[in-house]
């Protein structure tokens, strides 16, 4: 299971479509052993966890 909450900054608030854009994101992931096993999911450093948090921030330029 995987929940995200992103955060989007542009130059013109009214545009969806403006860019250059700024996003702050939040996402959490969950998975069991089986799919642990198949894909080589792991948390660094925490052999055997089946959840991560992960945070990051991503900018899109069109030109």
């Amino acid at each position: 299971m995987k929940y995200a909450l992103a955060l989007q900054a542009t130059a013109d608030s009214t545009e969806y479509w403006s860019r250059p854009s700024l996003r702050f994101y939040l996402s959490n992931f969950d998975w069991n052993k089986a799919a642990g096993q198949e894909s080589g999911l792991s948390v660094a450093g925490k052999e055997g966890d089946e959840s991560a948090l992960v945070a990051g921030a991503q900018v899109e330029i069109w030109f």
